[in-house]
């Protein structure tokens, strides 16, 4: 997912509209933030999470 970024980019900063490389650049900015909180969300529910499997809420 993160390697479509790059021709993306690419294809915005050629092709984009008036502001194409502000737009391209906020674009990677957004995406990147918010791929890296999904990493620490699905890396702090893989160490800190229960080990057990189930979809059970009750304690």
């Amino acid at each position: 997912w993160e390697l479509e970024l790059i021709p993306v980019y690419l294809l915005l900063s050629m092709w984009g509209g008036k502001r194409r490389l502000y737009s391209a650049t906020k674009f990677i900015l957004y995406t990147a933030g918010g791929s890296i909180f999904f990493l620490i969300g699905v890396l702090g529910m893989g160490l800190y999470g229960s080990n057990e499997p189930g979809l059970d809420l009750e304690y």
